[in-house]
């Protein structure tokens, strides 16, 4: 179950990826995309849109090419990921490195960021979603990351929840001026583990290290409004 120098170029169509989507019957498993080569739109390296279950399938790749509304696995996971690994360059204004916007599970995957100091940087980056509305548990990231704003080792914006992750991401970007009367909707920071939380983060740990250019920086989280229990930061912040 292995695929090796695949390469697709697909900008007619949305929502597309080496499948264009997974519906909630569908079951991927143990399949490998190894030196896999993506260039399109809203769009997964694995898929457009999971409903279904992926499982032990494993991206290895030079670099996946975006527009944006991108992530190395899905644009927007409604199902189950699991058991499942991220390796690459991800490029695109808003990316994860498994799914741009999850809404369902992302389990026990692991993501390795290759995103050094690329010319074309992302303007928001999640290690594992973009957006997180939905649940990420025991997920590992690690790597580089050169973007603009919201940038977070596991999530660039939580609304949901994210227990047992660590991550190991340096990140590099500006961050954001202080804004009077910030929120959600205007918050722009960097944070070790997520960007900018206002959901529940449980027993997790950043060690990456994080260099900005402005302000709304934390080791752990840049601008926090949810709960966060039991974890900590251990990286530099310059």
């Amino acid at each position: 179950h292995k695929i090796s120098n695949l390469m697709i170029y697909n900008f007619a169509e949305p929502s597309t990826g080496f499948f264009s989507q997974l519906d909630s019957t569908a079951r991927l498993d143990s399949l490998t995309l190894k030196s896999y080569f993506f260039k399109g739109i809203y769009s997964g390296g694995v898929a457009g849109i999971n409903r279904g279950t992926i499982n032990e399938v494993h991206v290895d790749t030079d670099s996946l090419d975006f527009v944006n509304s991108a992530g190395g696995f899905v644009s927007e996971n409604y199902g189950t990921i699991t058991n499942s690994s991220f390796s690459g360059t991800l490029m695109g204004a808003y990316v994860g490195g498994i799914a741009y916007d999850n809404y369902g599970t992302i389990s026990k995957c692991k993501v390795v960021l290759k995103n050094e100091n690329i010319l074309r940087k992302p303007t928001m980056y999640g290690g594992i979603a973009n957006n997180n509305k939905g649940t990420i548990s025991d997920c590992k990231a690690s790597g580089e990351i050169y973007a603009s704003v919201n940038i977070g080792g596991i999530a660039s914006v939580n609304t949901g929840t994210v227990e047992r992750c660590s991550s190991s991401v340096n990140i590099n970007g500006a961050g954001s001026t202080n804004l009077p009367g910030i929120n959600l909707n205007n918050a722009y920071a960097l944070g070790g583990l997520i960007a900018v939380d206002s959901g529940k983060v449980y027993n997790s740990h950043a060690t990456g290290n994080i260099t900005a250019t402005a302000s709304n920086v934390g080791g752990f989280v840049g601008v926090a409004f949810g709960q966060i229990t039991g974890c900590s930061a251990t990286g530099k912040i310059k």
